[in-house]
């Protein structure tokens, strides 16, 4: 990783041939000129050069005729442009060259001679000469625009940049080169420095099974990268030497390793670590597009197998029917498709059950489950030092500590669980039996509809409170959210305590019919082949104040029975508290929240979302976190990729930048064996301009992401090397 992360290229970038720094300020010209910004020609790149500190470092010599920067800049300029410096002068006294020779301040073209003997002739030592050409170097990288420059670009316009300087060269049919853009990711990744401050966290780097922590984390933030659906299959099974060297790992790591290893990470930090990452990447979106957030709030079930503490028992609409699951909610900006918090949650919208401990294990691996049960649920202190014996074949579970005592027992069929506290409180559970083992859980089919909204609706209130506070109230527009959070007294809060503009659909309820059944056909328009309506409604349960409700009339495809296609005329209402939007405005507005479906979507198929290394606590937690993470920078590192890979899915980035380390595209018979100068081939040309621009970019990378968040620099001085 040393070798992808660290060049020495800041140490020598001064002293590198003058014709291979004239070639990078040309790739740097494509790049503004293709972006249509910044500097293009070397006329407009002497406009950021400081006569007076060059002139400083000469110690102003007397010259009466010509400024002796300028002196000495003609044959610096000449390398730069592939020229002569005879070349170089009588382009000066051309018609093209007059504006350079005017920011050059000339008021007279030197000749050949004079140029040549200038220093000489004024005494100005090597020593000096050096630093003079060094600081103007320093100057025009500094003027230069390479931070969103990638590899395939100085790749592609590297014939562009080379015949610009006029340099000869020589045809052959040699493979040339391979492209690995996945090291420039993980660059990208280490130069953010957020794996420096997840490993914040660690008191050392410890290891498990020989793996160091920083191997793990890059082995696990490259595994959805490169669609290896277990760590084995990314380092063992592909035997990609390109791999093994970025994770520094021989081998694949099997995922109950990497499950102890998190054991090491604190899950709180990680979780922060991705909110801050969140969050500077919404003001930065905030700030390039002008544009407030758009913010849509829901959940996702996520199946899993085996005892898990955040397991439930959860119908999944996906899989129609109940599933051992965890629940995530997440909140995302619609506006730039990003997640900018979650919260994972045993919420009871979803649920049939709530898992709370296995009645197999008891007296095993299962017993601390068990005892934290009775200590969160049933308020029960005494259960710590308590003993736990079974009888009656495994159907009766005696707890006793003194004078205290439980006793749990299953009925005759095993579906009921019964509990019993001191001889008098007694509690029902409901049993799943599945392949012999037997699992309790909390019943809440008895728990009314109103009860549940109210704890979904509780859930999007708090989301919504963290999501004010990481972004400002005053840069969000709307939130949106489905019916299934429908409470009109959260919707109050929303409103007066939040401040907030909010769209949803209208809860079919015996009063939002009401509504609808007094628009008349006359309150219709016709508006893209659909009847739309806009009506001022009131009365929900629990809310103050007038609602907008547009709703839309139109004929929807329906299955009917043996497989025939039908179709039914539809009305769907949207309520909002936004009163200045038209009802296609309202609509057109709520249906950016299916981006948040397709997030949904992607997460399942292509980020592996479902494939934790382990059931702990800690493995859950950290594994859904670095997902999060690797979406974020995966979102930032497609700004760097350019225009054209803003909306890629990861599907489309695998197959059109990271798949090509597997498929060893070289670009035979495109790509040709270039001999320029003195003997420098085109593939040693374009390996020191990767580094150059590496190095030019890696110094502002972290820079221009977190800005001036001294609470992150704080972070990364503070972490010691591992």
């Amino acid at each position: 990783m040393d070798q992808i992360i660290n060049t020495n290229t800041d140490k020598e970038i001064h002293t590198l041939p003058l014709k291979f720094i004239g070639f990078l300020i040309n790739i740097a010209f494509e790049w503004n000129k293709s972006n249509n910004n910044g500097t293009t020609t070397y006329e407009k790149l002497l406009e950021a050069i400081n006569f007076n500190r060059l002139n400083e470092i000469l110690s102003n010599p007397h010259c009466k005729s010509h400024p002796p920067y300028a002196i000495l800049l003609i044959p610096l300029l000449a390398e730069l442009m592939g020229k002569t410096t005879k070349n170089m002068l009588f382009f000066l006294k051309s018609g093209k060259g007059h504006e350079l020779a005017k920011k050059l301040r000339l008021t007279s073209i030197p000749s050949d001679g004079w140029v040549s003997n200038f220093s000489t002739k004024k005494k100005i030592n090597d020593e000096t000469i050096e630093e003079f050409k060094k600081e103007f170097i320093n100057q025009i990288f500094s003027a230069l625009n390479f931070e969103n420059v990638s590899w395939d670009f100085i790749m592609y316009n590297a014939r562009t940049a080379i015949q610009k300087l006029g340099w000869r060269y020589q045809r052959s049919s040699k493979k040339v080169f391979e492209v690995k853009p996945i090291e420039e990711y993980m660059l990208f990744i280490h130069h953010l420095g957020i794996i420096e401050i997840i490993l914040k966290s660690l008191s050392k780097d410890k290891r498990e099974n020989g793996y160091s922590m920083v191997n793990i984390l890059n082995l696990y933030l490259l595994k959805p990268i490169i669609n290896a659906r277990t760590s084995e299959q990314l380092a063992g099974d592909s035997k990609d030497k390109d791999i093994q060297e970025i994770t520094e790992l021989e081998k694949g790591v099997c995922d109950a390793t990497i499950g102890n290893n998190f054991e090491y990470i604190d899950p709180d930090w990680i979780e922060e670590v991705n909110r801050l990452l969140a969050k500077h990447m919404s003001h930065l979106n905030f700030m390039r597009n002008n544009e407030k957030f758009k913010l849509a709030v829901d959940e996702m079930v996520l199946e899993i197998f085996g005892d898990c503490e955040f397991k439930i028992k959860a119908y999944s609409t996906r899989l129609g029917k109940v599933v051992d699951a965890i629940v995530l909610y997440v909140v995302c900006d619609v506006t730039n498709k990003i997640p900018v918090l979650y919260e994972i949650k045993s919420p009871e919208k979803y649920n049939e059950y709530t898992y709370l401990f296995n009645w197999n294990d008891v007296c095993g691996k299962g017993r601390e489950q068990f005892l934290r049960f009775l200590e969160n649920n049933l308020k029960i202190d005494w259960a710590k030092t308590a003993n736990i014996k079974e009888s009656d074949g495994g159907k009766v579970m005696n707890v006793t500590n003194g004078k205290n005592s439980l006793e749990f027992k299953l009925n005759k069929d095993e579906t009921k669980l019964t509990l019993q506290i001191n001889s008098e409180r007694t509690n029902t559970y409901s049993v799943i039996k599945d392949n012999g083992v037997i699992t309790i859980h909390k019943s809440i089919k008895e728990v009314s509809d109103e009860e549940k909204e109210k704890t979904s609706a509780e859930i999007l209130l708090s989301l919504l409170k963290k999501a004010r506070k990481m972004l400002g109230k005053q840069n969000i527009s709307m939130t949106l959210f489905d019916r299934g959070y429908w409470n009109g007294k959260i919707f109050s809060q929303i409103k007066k305590d939040l401040k907030m503009k909010f769209i949803t659909v209208g809860k079919k309820t015996n009063r939002l019919k009401e509504w609808e059944e007094k628009l008349k056909g006359t309150d219709f328009e016709i508006k893209d082949q659909r009847l739309v309506a806009k009506k001022r409604i009131e009365g929900i349960t629990g809310y103050d104040g007038r609602l907008n409700m547009a709703t839309i009339e139109q004929v929807c495809e329906v299955k009917l029975d043996g497989g025939e296609v039908g179709y039914v005329l539809r009305r769907i209402s949207y309520i909002t508290n936004d009163h200045t939007l038209s009802p296609e405005e309202v609509i057109e507005t709520y249906r950016k929240r299916w981006r948040i479906e397709n997030f949904f979507k992607e997460l399942r198929n292509y980020w592996n979302i479902k494939k934790f290394p382990g059931l702990s606590a800690n493995a859950v937690r950290i594994h859904i976190a670095l997902i999060f993470i690797s979406y974020l920078l995966i979102d930032q590192f497609k700004k760097l990729l350019g225009s054209n890979f803003l909306n890629a899915t990861l599907s489309q980035l695998r197959d059109k930048v990271f798949g090509r380390i597997f498929s060893k595209e070289t670009f035979e018979g495109k790509a040709k064996d270039i001999i320029i100068g003195e003997g420098i081939t085109l593939e040693e040309l374009l390996s020191k301009a990767k580094d150059c621009v590496k190095y030019i970019k890696n110094k502002k990378w972290s820079e221009a992401f977190w800005g001036s968040d001294s609470y992150v620099w704080d972070l990364l001085n503070s972490v010691s090397p591992i």
